[in-house]
């Protein structure tokens, strides 16, 4: 909403149930209108079932409102079988009895007599998939000379900003994420030189790391930037993007307990551990 992303879609499946008892809102998809509403979204409630009516709010939420759209979409778990397994618990990463997988292939021609009809598709294994791309990982580029003076004590974290801005000159694809602490973390140089390729992202460590993954799957550069210790609020989503090998760089500045003034919470001690395990 802050960016004001009319390109940005989030798909809600309201399935009523969680792997192990049923969610705080169930089915009513009103609660989920009214939380994204509260928080600026433009929301859209729909059939999930209903193919024609998805369509239909796609095209709806591309119409531009200069905030971001939620489709909301009200679905059955185990759609498509006997009253025995629709919307009921119990069920969830169970595989079904071999014996009762005729009857239940049998439910589903039913329920999808068109998709029974037509010709089935064996899915098989791509061969032709493509070897990670780290052409932005490779690329080498000429960057200023640091124009620090040999002996001047300046804190590492300012010759991070710097190098930010020098590097930002000689490769247009370097964006700067930085967790509402950038006059710490001297991203704000890079901000001052290039403010359309610096995204404020608030004290949202999580999301911030979740921003970088996209924005390097869309052939950027991207550099993350908070406290060391705050960063170990993000370690599932920095799990998942090594999982994926994405290609990120991430600074955690005040490591260890060069930052003793401020208190305990805010002391880096944890870091290195978390960033070696992955």
């Amino acid at each position: 909403t802050y960016y004001a992303l009319d390109n940005l879609i989030a798909i809600v499946d309201v399935n009523r149930l969680g792997q192990s008892t049923s969610t705080l809102e169930g089915h009513d998809l009103e609660r989920f209108v009214k939380k994204f509403e509260a928080f600026g979204w433009r929301a859209l409630t729909v059939d999930g079932h209903d193919v024609a009516a998805l369509v239909q709010a796609f095209d709806d939420a591309k119409i531009p409102q200069a905030k971001p759209v939620a489709i909301i979409a009200k679905t059955i778990k185990g759609y498509g079988l006997d009253a025995e397994i629709e919307d009921q618990e119990g069920f969830h990463g169970k595989a079904f009895a071999h014996e009762r997988l005729e009857f239940l292939l049998e439910k589903l021609r039913e329920r999808f007599p068109d998709a029974a009809s037509s010709p089935s598709t064996v899915l098989r294994p791509r061969l032709d998939v493509p070897a990670h791309d780290v052409s932005k990982v490779q690329q080498q580029v000429q960057m200023d000379l640091s124009t620090f003076a040999l002996g001047e004590k300046k804190a590492t974290r300012h010759a991070y900003g710097t190098a930010l801005v020098a590097l930002g000159k000689v490769n247009s694809d370097v964006v700067v994420l930085d967790a509402e602490v950038k006059n710490s973390t001297y991203a704000e140089l890079f901000e001052q030189v290039f403010p359309e390729r610096f995204y404020q992202c608030f004290i949202a460590e999580q999301n911030m790391v979740g921003m970088g993954v996209g924005m390097q799957v869309r052939g950027k550069v991207p550099f993350i930037s908070t406290f060391a210790a705050f960063l170990t609020r993000a370690h599932d989503q920095l799990r998942m993007a090594a999982i994926g090998q994405s290609a990120l760089r991430v600074c955690g500045s005040h490591a260890g307990v060069s930052i003793g003034e401020d208190g305990p919470s805010q002391m880096g001690l944890e870091d290195i551990a978390l960033m070696r395990g992955l």
